[in-house]
């Protein structure tokens, strides 16, 4: 264990230094690139003598020293991306071969379309996934996982609807309803009937009650993670808890730091099999 931990600690502390060693050159790069218009401009002014050419100099020059500061400050900054890419997936790695599972892992994954079929979330939001598993349990095949976040944004302020885990399962389930903690449904061209409960949870459905299997299983997750989302559409049932995770990243992988990350990553995947089994009606 030692050996690969010290190999895990390599792999990523090598991955910390390129990823800063990139920033670094696209950043010098803008840098150079800078002064180089400045020095255009200023040219250009002292043959033309206008404002614009002044102004454009002027704008140029805050570029220059925006590029500047940032290279100074970057030897402070450390990315979150080897945490995915290199410790998380190296646990992934250690659970599928001691705990024998078939757990498919990608960091940083593209995917948007299959948070927009829920209808929890505005089509609108920005997805920032973390990383994606794909796996099965005794109940279920090809179980969606995502850490991710959705938010809009805009100059003057970010809303972020979803910082947690996403899971999407493959069922049986035909009917259309959502439970909520909190807004409304997002489904475009569809009215849902509302229904809010004595504890403010909230109800959308179309004409039937929903499946006593999804109650039970909204109360018993929102009682331990507090803000839960559970959509049921056409075969499928998807499963959002916000703020599930909370990593911070680590300035090297020590034997705690380790055990800290696998601890987390088998919660969550014993959370899996939880869920799986609750919906296997």
């Amino acid at each position: 264990m030692v050996i690969t931990l010290n190999r895990i600690n390599r792999q990523y502390l090598e991955a910390i230094r390129q990823d800063k060693e990139k920033r670094k050159s696209i950043t010098r790069n803008i840098f150079y690139i800078s002064l180089l218009l400045v020095f255009a401009t200023f040219m250009i002014d002292m043959i033309l003598n206008t404002q614009a050419t002044f102004v454009i100099m002027l704008v140029f020059c805050g570029i220059s020293t925006l590029a500047l500061i940032t290279m100074l400050l970057l030897p402070l900054y450390t990315s979150e991306k080897p945490m995915y890419e290199v410790l998380i997936s190296e646990i992934i790695k250690d659970i599928n071969l001691n705990r024998q599972r078939n757990i498919d892992y990608q960091a940083f994954p593209k995917e948007k379309e299959l948070f927009n079929r829920s209808g929890l979330y505005p089509k609108s939001t920005s997805k920032l996934n973390r990383f994606q598993m794909m796996l099965s349990t005794d109940y279920h095949t090809n179980i969606n996982v995502f850490f991710t976040e959705l938010f809009t944004q805009t100059d003057k302020s970010r809303v972020v609807y979803l910082k947690g885990l996403y899971l999407k399962f493959d069922t049986m389930n035909d009917q259309l309803f959502q439970i909520r903690s909190k807004g409304n449904e997002k489904h475009k061209g569809i009215k849902l009937k509302k229904e809010i409960l004595e504890d403010k949870t909230r109800i959308f459905t179309e004409d039937l009650p929903v499946n006593e299997t999804y109650l039970s299983l909204y109360k018993k997750l929102k009682d331990r993670y507090k803000q839960v989302e559970i959509s049921g559409i056409d075969r499928q049932i998807h499963v959002s808890i916000n703020h599930f995770f909370d990593f911070k990243k680590p300035k090297e992988i020590s034997q705690e730091v380790y055990q800290s990350f696998y601890d987390k990553m088998i919660e969550t995947i014993e959370l899996i099999d939880e869920i799986s089994e609750d919906i296997s009606y």
